[in-house]
Protein backbone atom coordinates (compact mmCIF):
# COMPACT_ATOMS: atom_id res chain seq x y z
CA UNK A 1 0.00 0.00 0.00
CA UNK A 2 1.52 3.34 -0.83
CA UNK A 3 1.63 5.76 1.94
CA UNK A 4 1.88 9.90 0.88
CA UNK A 5 2.68 12.85 3.45
CA UNK A 6 -0.15 15.15 2.90
CA UNK A 7 0.32 18.55 3.91
CA UNK A 8 -2.19 21.10 4.54
CA UNK A 9 -1.90 24.88 4.63
CA UNK A 10 -4.97 27.11 5.85
CA UNK A 11 -5.97 29.05 2.48
CA UNK A 12 -5.11 32.70 3.74
CA UNK A 13 -3.88 35.84 2.62
CA UNK A 14 -1.04 35.19 0.31
CA UNK A 15 0.63 38.55 0.38
CA UNK A 16 3.36 38.09 3.40
CA UNK A 17 4.06 34.62 2.45
CA UNK A 18 8.25 35.24 3.63
CA UNK A 19 6.52 35.43 7.22
CA UNK A 20 4.97 32.21 6.39
CA UNK A 21 8.00 30.55 5.53
CA UNK A 22 10.16 32.15 9.19
CA UNK A 23 6.98 30.56 10.71
CA UNK A 24 7.42 26.90 8.73
CA UNK A 25 10.09 25.19 11.00
CA UNK A 26 7.89 26.37 14.30
CA UNK A 27 4.16 26.18 14.00
CA UNK A 28 2.53 23.19 14.00
CA UNK A 29 0.11 22.75 10.61
CA UNK A 30 -2.81 20.25 10.06
CA UNK A 31 -1.39 17.52 7.99
CA UNK A 32 -2.06 14.02 8.39
CA UNK A 33 -0.64 10.77 7.06
CA UNK A 34 -2.89 9.69 4.43
CA UNK A 35 -2.91 6.62 1.88
CA UNK A 36 -4.15 6.00 -1.53
CA UNK A 37 -5.08 2.94 -2.85
CA UNK A 38 -1.92 1.32 -5.46
CA UNK A 39 -0.24 -1.34 -4.52
CA UNK A 40 3.39 -1.37 -3.91
CA UNK A 41 6.07 -1.65 -5.98
CA UNK A 42 6.84 -5.38 -7.80
CA UNK A 43 8.56 -8.01 -6.57
CA UNK A 44 11.39 -7.78 -8.84
CA UNK A 45 11.61 -4.09 -8.85
CA UNK A 46 15.10 -2.74 -7.87
CA UNK A 47 15.21 -1.82 -4.30
CA UNK A 48 17.59 0.65 -2.13
CA UNK A 49 19.28 -2.39 -1.31
CA UNK A 50 20.49 -2.18 -4.94
CA UNK A 51 22.36 0.84 -5.48
CA UNK A 52 25.92 0.38 -4.36
CA UNK A 53 25.82 2.81 -1.59
CA UNK A 54 28.47 1.79 0.99
CA UNK A 55 26.90 2.80 4.58
CA UNK A 56 29.14 4.69 6.20
CA UNK A 57 30.05 7.44 8.61
CA UNK A 58 28.01 10.72 7.17
CA UNK A 59 29.10 13.78 5.70
CA UNK A 60 30.84 16.39 7.92
CA UNK A 61 28.33 18.69 6.97
CA UNK A 62 26.04 15.68 8.07
CA UNK A 63 23.22 14.97 5.83
CA UNK A 64 21.27 12.84 8.04
CA UNK A 65 20.58 15.80 11.01
CA UNK A 66 19.41 17.53 7.71
CA UNK A 67 16.63 14.88 6.88
CA UNK A 68 15.83 14.75 10.43
CA UNK A 69 15.42 17.93 10.77
CA UNK A 70 12.88 17.86 7.38
CA UNK A 71 11.00 14.74 8.84
CA UNK A 72 10.48 16.44 12.30
CA UNK A 73 8.36 19.40 10.58
CA UNK A 74 5.59 16.77 10.00
CA UNK A 75 3.66 16.86 13.08
CA UNK A 76 3.22 13.10 13.62
CA UNK A 77 7.60 13.27 14.30
CA UNK A 78 10.32 11.62 11.82
CA UNK A 79 9.73 7.97 13.00
CA UNK A 80 6.04 8.12 11.89
CA UNK A 81 6.34 10.00 9.41
CA UNK A 82 9.47 8.16 7.60
CA UNK A 83 7.51 4.91 8.70
CA UNK A 84 4.46 5.77 6.39
CA UNK A 85 6.78 6.32 3.50
CA UNK A 86 6.78 3.57 1.05
CA UNK A 87 10.51 2.01 -0.55
CA UNK A 88 9.56 4.37 -3.65
CA UNK A 89 8.82 7.00 -1.43
CA UNK A 90 11.34 6.81 0.70
CA UNK A 91 14.10 6.82 -2.71
CA UNK A 92 12.59 10.30 -3.76
CA UNK A 93 13.07 11.72 -0.58
CA UNK A 94 16.58 10.17 -0.10
CA UNK A 95 17.58 11.42 -3.61
CA UNK A 96 16.07 14.77 -3.52
CA UNK A 97 17.43 15.58 0.05
CA UNK A 98 20.79 14.47 -1.19
CA UNK A 99 20.76 16.50 -4.46
CA UNK A 100 19.97 19.80 -2.14
CA UNK A 101 21.59 18.98 0.42
CA UNK A 102 25.14 18.09 -0.92
CA UNK A 103 25.20 19.14 -4.71
CA UNK A 104 23.56 22.65 -4.40
CA UNK A 105 24.34 25.76 -2.61
CA UNK A 106 23.04 29.12 -2.43
CA UNK A 107 25.20 32.18 -3.66
CA UNK A 108 27.07 32.20 -0.47
CA UNK A 109 28.03 28.84 -0.36
CA UNK A 110 25.35 27.62 2.30
CA UNK A 111 23.52 24.38 1.39
CA UNK A 112 20.18 25.00 -0.17
CA UNK A 113 18.64 21.79 1.82
CA UNK A 114 19.47 24.27 5.41
CA UNK A 115 16.87 26.69 3.48
CA UNK A 116 14.12 24.04 3.15
CA UNK A 117 11.81 24.48 6.06
CA UNK A 118 8.84 22.33 5.74
CA UNK A 119 7.76 19.00 3.81
CA UNK A 120 4.71 19.30 2.13
CA UNK A 121 4.31 15.96 0.95
CA UNK A 122 6.30 12.75 -1.17
CA UNK A 123 4.73 11.27 -3.87
CA UNK A 124 5.78 7.64 -4.69
CA UNK A 125 5.28 5.59 -8.09
CA UNK A 126 1.94 5.10 -10.26
CA UNK A 127 1.51 1.46 -10.24
CA UNK A 128 -2.04 1.54 -12.48
CA UNK A 129 -3.28 2.84 -15.59
CA UNK A 130 0.67 3.22 -16.88
CA UNK A 131 2.37 0.82 -18.99
CA UNK A 132 6.28 1.13 -17.66
CA UNK A 133 4.85 2.97 -15.13
CA UNK A 134 8.18 5.08 -14.02
CA UNK A 135 6.74 8.53 -14.75
CA UNK A 136 3.61 11.24 -15.01
CA UNK A 137 4.15 14.29 -13.61
CA UNK A 138 2.14 13.74 -10.44
CA UNK A 139 4.11 10.79 -9.47
CA UNK A 140 7.76 10.48 -7.79
CA UNK A 141 8.28 14.03 -6.31
CA UNK A 142 8.36 15.66 -3.38
CA UNK A 143 6.48 19.24 -2.32
CA UNK A 144 8.81 21.54 -0.10
CA UNK A 145 8.65 24.89 1.45
CA UNK A 146 11.65 27.36 1.42
CA UNK A 147 12.41 30.07 3.58
CA UNK A 148 12.91 33.46 2.07
CA UNK A 149 16.38 33.33 1.21
CA UNK A 150 16.30 30.07 -0.93
CA UNK A 151 12.82 31.49 -2.27
CA UNK A 152 14.44 34.49 -3.57
CA UNK A 153 17.69 32.68 -5.09
CA UNK A 154 15.49 30.48 -6.85
CA UNK A 155 13.26 33.17 -8.69
CA UNK A 156 16.78 35.11 -9.33
CA UNK A 157 17.84 31.90 -10.95
CA UNK A 158 21.11 32.34 -8.62
CA UNK A 159 21.32 28.64 -6.81
CA UNK A 160 24.18 27.11 -7.67
CA UNK A 161 24.46 24.01 -10.26
CA UNK A 162 20.77 25.30 -11.06
CA UNK A 163 19.85 27.17 -14.28
CA UNK A 164 16.47 28.29 -15.66
CA UNK A 165 14.89 24.95 -17.59
CA UNK A 166 15.73 24.10 -21.13
CA UNK A 167 12.20 22.42 -20.96
CA UNK A 168 9.61 23.76 -23.52
CA UNK A 169 6.98 22.50 -21.76
CA UNK A 170 7.65 25.04 -18.96
CA UNK A 171 6.93 24.98 -15.42
CA UNK A 172 4.33 22.59 -14.25
CA UNK A 173 1.16 24.20 -13.55
CA UNK A 174 0.16 26.33 -11.67
CA UNK A 175 3.23 27.14 -11.17
CA UNK A 176 5.17 30.10 -12.98
CA UNK A 177 8.99 29.49 -12.77
CA UNK A 178 11.21 26.06 -13.72
CA UNK A 179 14.74 25.57 -12.90
CA UNK A 180 16.58 22.44 -13.80
CA UNK A 181 20.02 21.13 -12.87
CA UNK A 182 23.14 21.46 -15.79
CA UNK A 183 24.90 18.50 -14.95
CA UNK A 184 23.14 15.57 -16.88
CA UNK A 185 20.97 12.87 -16.16
CA UNK A 186 19.21 11.84 -13.99
CA UNK A 187 18.69 15.83 -14.18
CA UNK A 188 16.96 17.75 -11.55
CA UNK A 189 13.68 19.90 -12.07
CA UNK A 190 12.72 22.25 -9.80
CA UNK A 191 9.21 24.59 -9.92
CA UNK A 192 8.59 27.85 -7.86
CA UNK A 193 6.00 30.62 -7.67
CA UNK A 194 7.73 33.41 -9.97
CA UNK A 195 6.74 36.38 -7.89
CA UNK A 196 3.94 36.41 -4.08
CA UNK A 197 1.35 38.15 -6.70
CA UNK A 198 1.41 34.21 -8.73
CA UNK A 199 0.69 31.88 -5.76
CA UNK A 200 -2.10 30.39 -5.75
CA UNK A 201 -4.12 26.75 -4.29
CA UNK A 202 -1.68 24.17 -5.71
CA UNK A 203 -4.50 21.66 -6.46
CA UNK A 204 -2.49 18.89 -7.20
CA UNK A 205 -2.59 15.79 -5.58
CA UNK A 206 -1.39 14.93 -2.07
CA UNK A 207 -1.40 18.89 -1.71
CA UNK A 208 -4.43 19.87 -3.24
CA UNK A 209 -5.12 22.73 -0.57
CA UNK A 210 -1.73 23.90 -0.17
CA UNK A 211 -1.94 27.62 -0.51
CA UNK A 212 2.06 28.83 0.20
CA UNK A 213 3.75 31.04 -2.36
CA UNK A 214 7.42 29.37 -0.81
CA UNK A 215 6.25 26.17 -1.89
CA UNK A 216 8.19 24.64 -4.35
CA UNK A 217 8.21 21.20 -5.93
CA UNK A 218 11.24 19.04 -7.38
CA UNK A 219 11.63 15.61 -9.21
CA UNK A 220 14.58 14.39 -11.14
CA UNK A 221 14.06 13.09 -14.80
CA UNK A 222 16.17 9.90 -15.77
CA UNK A 223 15.51 10.10 -19.21
CA UNK A 224 14.47 12.54 -22.09
CA UNK A 225 10.69 10.57 -21.56
CA UNK A 226 10.85 12.65 -17.86
CA UNK A 227 10.60 8.96 -16.50
CA UNK A 228 11.26 9.76 -12.65
CA UNK A 229 10.80 6.77 -10.38
CA UNK A 230 14.15 5.99 -8.32
CA UNK A 231 13.45 2.34 -8.45
CA UNK A 232 13.25 1.36 -11.87
CA UNK A 233 15.50 0.88 -14.82
CA UNK A 234 17.08 2.73 -17.18
CA UNK A 235 19.15 0.84 -19.85
CA UNK A 236 19.38 -2.03 -17.29
CA UNK A 237 20.09 -0.24 -14.32
CA UNK A 238 18.37 1.37 -12.04
CA UNK A 239 17.89 5.08 -11.50
CA UNK A 240 19.24 4.97 -8.29
CA UNK A 241 22.50 3.59 -9.66
CA UNK A 242 22.39 6.18 -11.87
CA UNK A 243 22.06 9.09 -9.69
CA UNK A 244 25.30 7.87 -7.84
CA UNK A 245 27.04 7.48 -10.74
CA UNK A 246 26.64 11.25 -11.83
CA UNK A 247 26.29 13.17 -8.72
CA UNK A 248 28.63 11.34 -6.42
CA UNK A 249 31.46 13.61 -7.34
CA UNK A 250 29.28 16.88 -7.07
CA UNK A 251 29.06 19.35 -5.03
CA UNK A 252 30.39 17.91 -1.50
CA UNK A 253 31.80 14.76 -2.90
CA UNK A 254 30.70 11.28 -1.47
CA UNK A 255 27.69 9.16 -2.13
CA UNK A 256 24.08 10.11 -0.96
CA UNK A 257 23.84 8.12 2.08
CA UNK A 258 20.40 5.90 0.94
CA UNK A 259 21.20 3.55 4.46
CA UNK A 260 19.51 6.50 6.27
CA UNK A 261 17.57 5.63 9.07
CA UNK A 262 15.99 8.60 11.19
CA UNK A 263 18.12 8.94 14.12
CA UNK A 264 16.15 8.02 17.44
CA UNK A 265 13.49 5.30 15.23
Amino acid sequence: MVLQLVGTLACGDVAAPREQAQRHAEVADDRTLGESDAEGPAADAPSLDDAGDVPGEPSPWSLGAERDRLLDTVPAGRCAAWGALDEDQRAVFLLVTDLLGKRSALPAGASVLAHVVRLYAVRGRQHEGCLRCCGDREFNRAYLGADSELLAALRADTVVAWRDTRDLAGAHEPFTASRETALGQPRGQLHVFASDDDAVVLARPGVEDVHDASVLEIDLDFNLLHESAPLCEYGGRSGLARYQELWSGAGQDGDAELAYQPSGC
